[in-house]
């Protein structure tokens, strides 16, 4: 009776300690996402203040971007207008103020999920808590 109890506390033991671990990875892959997220957010932080702070003049020549490094030269015809990418290489027509709050409402989405994230972070420390407590009795 003694060396069922003793072996269904084993068993116990290693199911806790597999249970410990895979949490420990779900919160080391929660960690990555929060702050491939973060960096997400400081690259549409970026974007937003370079398009609120655009101010070619009509008629001025810069350069931009045509992909992979490679520039072309081009003069400004609108400078209030700009092309958005909207998904599936879908481009349309966007003024200043109308990137802002894409762009904006694209920030407050991220930052929403990073909230859920770090709650998701806080129950799994407390469980793998509760575990390591269990698992020292």
């Amino acid at each position: 009776m003694a060396e069922k109890k003793k072996e269904d506390n084993n068993q116990k033991q290693r199911e806790s300690q597999l249970e410990l671990q895979i949490m420990q990875q779900q919160a080391k892959n929660l960690k990555s996402q929060y702050s491939q997220i973060n960096g997400k957010i400081q690259q549409l932080e970026y974007m937003k203040d370079i398009i609120l702070n655009f101010k070619a003049k009509e008629g001025e020549t810069s350069f931009s971007e045509i992909g992979l490094g490679i520039f072309a030269e081009t003069q400004t015809k609108k400078r209030d207008k700009f092309l958005i990418n909207i998904g599936k290489n879908l481009l349309v027509k966007r003024t200043q103020k109308e990137i802002e709050e894409i762009i904006s409402s694209q920030i407050k989405t991220l930052q929403n999920i990073n909230e859920e994230i770090l709650a998701d972070m806080q129950k799994i420390g407390k469980n793998m808590q509760s575990i390591q407590q269990d698992l020292m009795q």
